[in-house]
């Protein structure tokens, strides 16, 4: 299913100029027609997940005393 800009933005519970930020900041891959851009929604759920893989990870520096 493709989604769209606003499809995208209620899912994510942000705005659109958000989700345009997402798509040209953050790499979220869209498919466009014309003028008109959609998000494969398979696209955004493997995105979610890759964001919350890198939200979990912790930097801990080693102790170097």
């Amino acid at each position: 299913m493709l989604l769209t800009m606003e499809e995208v933005a209620k899912r994510m519970k942000v705005s659109e100029p958000t989700v345009r930020k997402v798509i040209r900041e953050r790499g979220l891959k869209v498919i466009r027609f014309g003028r008109q851009v959609r998000v494969p929604e398979k696209e955004l759920e493997s995105w979610f997940e890759q964001e919350a893989v890198i939200k979990d990870w912790v930097y801990r520096p080693e102790n170097h005393d």
